[in-house]
């Protein structure tokens, strides 16, 4: 994950996004527990016989080298729309929750990264993506923006069942510790 962006007194503020808030400050639990255990789900619900089938390309493997754990609704998005403010404990359960958690190939996870729906889909299987997101979304009580409840309506046939609202950092800096928002300078 290499070395923090920020100082420790930066991510102390909840308006900004810390990722071990999330997953917890040791990865390896992450990497050996959580990941594995939702590539299980995912073989399961699947039923591929032990082989790893990504849901965005039908793409499908005996071998798990090259795939990435991707959080669908990612860490980053929901901490922008609606888990800013969560305690720590809700922070590490929806960072391990593998409901929200599928195996996918390596390049399609970094192509989105933490990307919203309104900024990528994937190439096959664009619905059940929105409504494991929207199942996602609705679990944690979390709020989608206009643009994204519009690919809702265009790939679903309405809108989405999650609130609309403004996510935490609607600008670049958050108001707690920056001024001049839209020219982007400290204070």
């Amino acid at each position: 994950m290499g070395k923090p962006r920020h100082s420790p007194l930066y991510y102390s503020i909840s308006e900004h996004y810390n990722r071990t808030k999330f997953e917890g400050e040791n990865r390896d639990e992450f990497v050996n527990v959580t990941k594995p255990a939702a590539g299980r789900a995912q073989r399961l619900a699947d039923k591929s016989g032990g082989w790893t089938k990504d849901p965005h390309s039908d793409f499908k493997s005996p071998f798990q080298r090259g795939w990435h754990a991707d959080h669908e609704f990612s860490l980053k998005g929901a901490h922008r729309y609606g888990g800013a403010q969560w305690p720590d404990a809700k922070k590490l359960e929806f960072g391990h929750d593998i409901s929200n958690i599928k195996l996918i190939r390596n390049f399609v996870n970094i192509e989105k990264g933490a990307k919203n729906v309104d900024e990528w889909l994937p190439k096959k299987n664009v619905i059940p993506y929105l409504k494991r997101r929207e199942k996602t979304g609705k679990k944690y009580d979390l709020i989608i923006t206009k643009n994204q409840n519009k690919v809702y309506e265009k790939h679903l046939g309405r809108k989405s069942e999650l609130r609309v609202g403004l996510p935490v950092e609607k600008t670049k800096f958050c108001t707690r510790c920056h001024i001049n928002h839209s020219i982007g300078k400290h204070n």
